[in-house]
């Protein structure tokens, strides 16, 4: 079986863009091995179409939040005010919160901080024997007996909390004052739920389910930061991403009338009746013919040089 067929066949739940960097590696892998090129035929790569992030507009958070209850709230808000994944969100404590920087951080947890010394003893207890089935079965799980949540590649980081939010997270943590997740599901245990009750809100609000998830809020939470002058290297920091490429990846370029009224704010309109050309000042032009003069001693010493 060729390297694309097993891809699609192992990969059918993975979007098309997944299937085509994993398609990659193994025929890079199969490269380097010297393998038969039939089995990675260019011809046989996953294709994709690179489309703009989507997120969400103000008048759609706005109804997302008319529909949500206190609780819901907060996901939505940890999402698209802070930039929180989805695990982030299911992890998220009190603990984290500076009330005095307002700030809340992103650090991992083991068992013994969520919940109880006894239950946190018993989860670490069916962690462990979960472990071990999966083990006879060949299988791999995510799951540690020490840690309940570990940040991703080791992206420990504190993002400012805007007023209004942090008022509301003191709000909530007065009323139910045992909680130590700011999302607990109804038995205080991170809530996997999320993304469904995401979704329901969506529905009710007249938005439908068809791409809605907890990312689109950390993606709008990005695009809204460097769409109000926010610099792309704080952007970054924050979002706990490695590399800068990653980061611009989840912004959407602006588009429409927001467009149109950016770009004239920056380009000053031409006056009318003259010609759409750049008039030099005479310190550019004599910038220029020096650097053309430059070039041109460059390309004659390129002539110069002999042929190998």
């Amino acid at each position: 079986m060729s390297i694309a067929k097993r891809a699609a066949a192992c990969n059918a739940s993975c979007a098309d863009q997944t299937r085509h960097k994993r398609y990659n590696r193994l025929r890079a892998w199969f490269r380097f091995l010297g393998a038969d090129k039939s089995l990675y035929a260019r011809d046989l790569k996953p294709t994709f179409t690179l489309t703009n992030p989507h997120i969400y507009s103000k008048q759609q958070i706005t109804a997302i939040l008319a529909q949500a209850s206190d609780r819901g709230e907060l996901a939505v808000r940890l999402g698209y005010q802070c930039g929180f994944r989805k695990q982030e969100i299911e992890h998220a404590m009190y603990r984290e919160i500076g009330w005095e920087n307002c700030t809340i951080s992103v650090s991992d947890k083991r068992w013994s901080d969520i919940y109880p010394a006894e239950k946190a003893r018993k989860v670490q207890e069916r962690v462990k024997v979960r472990l071990a089935e999966a083990e006879k079965a060949g299988r791999v799980l995510r799951l540690d007996p020490v840690w309940a949540f570990r940040v991703k590649d080791a992206e420990e980081r504190a993002i400012p909390v805007p007023a209004e939010f942090l008022e509301k997270l003191r709000a909530r943590q007065a009323m139910h004052s045992n909680d130590h997740l700011i999302v607990p599901n109804s038995i205080g245990s991170p809530d996997q739920s999320l993304l469904a009750t995401i979704k329901g809100l969506a529905k009710k609000a007249g938005l439908g389910t068809a791409g809605v998830d907890l990312h689109t809020l950390r993606r709008t939470w990005m695009t809204t930061l460097i769409r109000n002058g926010v610099d792309i290297r704080t952007v970054q920091h924050l979002t706990g991403h490695a590399k800068l490429e990653t980061t611009l990846r989840y912004l959407r370029p602006t588009e429409g009338e927001e467009q149109h009224r950016c770009i004239s704010k920056k380009v000053a309109p031409l006056a009318p009746g003259r010609c759409a050309q750049y008039r030099f000042q005479s310190s550019e032009k004599a910038f220029l013919s020096e650097a053309l003069s430059r070039a041109d001693e460059g390309v004659n010493r390129a002539r110069e040089l002999p042929c190998f």
